[in-house]
């Protein structure tokens, strides 16, 4: 890729694979330092570079722009955080690709990141019609993440009976699709499941589905949430 920019300064096609060497070569190891003994035999990376020509790419490319503009919003959305920004190329691809569920997910979730909770809802309550309706390219790992945000959707607007059949459906469709242990979304289901036990006064129902996260692999401190609600039910002082 570098020989081929160096021949053509001026493509922006080839920062798209530059760009990306740039980029995960610095922040992979960062995130996993297990991958950093590996690193001794590659190039260095150069994280604002990359991100720097990954823009330059999603603006200029002639075939890769849409596979710069993906690049370029994932990382903003998983690794800088920037979810503003995030938000806009995911608008950006949504409406070029109207069809494409994976542009169409992402946008409900930079919705969410950037507090737009009712647009991401109706986001998302877009992606269950399609899931429902078996249109094309529409699945169940896009079902389960709907499930899962109409249920927060509906666990934080005090709907809990409208909730919990979301989070059901959520857990029902991870696992058939969690072959290797449970995911993300399985796990913040059923702690949210709890929650709502706990604020409808059913505790015993509560405590089982703390201790069932307790049994699963740890996402984003659910097990420090399960544990805490296990000694004082959620939503008391």
């Amino acid at each position: 890729m570098r020989k081929a920019y160096a021949l053509d300064p001026k493509n922006a096609d080839v920062l798209l694979g530059i760009g990306i060497y740039n980029y995960y070569a610095e922040v992979i190891p960062d995130r996993y330092p297990i991958v950093k003994p590996l690193m001794v035999f590659f190039p260095s990376g150069d994280r604002s570079k990359g991100l720097q020509q990954l823009e330059e790419a999603s603006e200029h490319a002639t075939y890769a722009r849409v596979e710069a503009q993906y690049f370029l919003m994932q990382n903003m959305y998983m690794f800088e955080k920037d979810f503003g920004r995030s938000l806009e190329l995911s608008q950006r691809l949504h409406a070029k690709y109207p069809g494409n569920p994976l542009f169409h997910r992402y946008l409900g979730r930079n919705l969410v990141a950037n507090g737009r909770l009712a647009a991401a809802n109706e986001v998302f309550a877009e992606i269950d019609l399609r899931v429902r309706s078996g249109q094309r390219g529409y699945d169940k790992y896009d079902g389960r993440e709907s499930a899962y945000y109409l249920g927060r959707y509906e666990l934080f607007a005090g709907n809990y009976d409208h909730a919990l059949k979301q989070f059901y459906r959520c857990d029902e469709m991870s696992r058939s699709l969690d072959t290797d242990g449970p995911s993300g979304f399985m796990v913040m289901a059923n702690l949210q499941i709890g929650m709502i036990y706990d604020v409808q006064g059913k505790r015993i129902y509560a405590q089982k589905q703390y201790r069932k996260v307790l049994s699963m692999r740890d996402y984003e401190a659910a097990h420090r949430n399960a544990q805490a609600y296990l000694k004082k039910p959620y939503g008391k002082p």
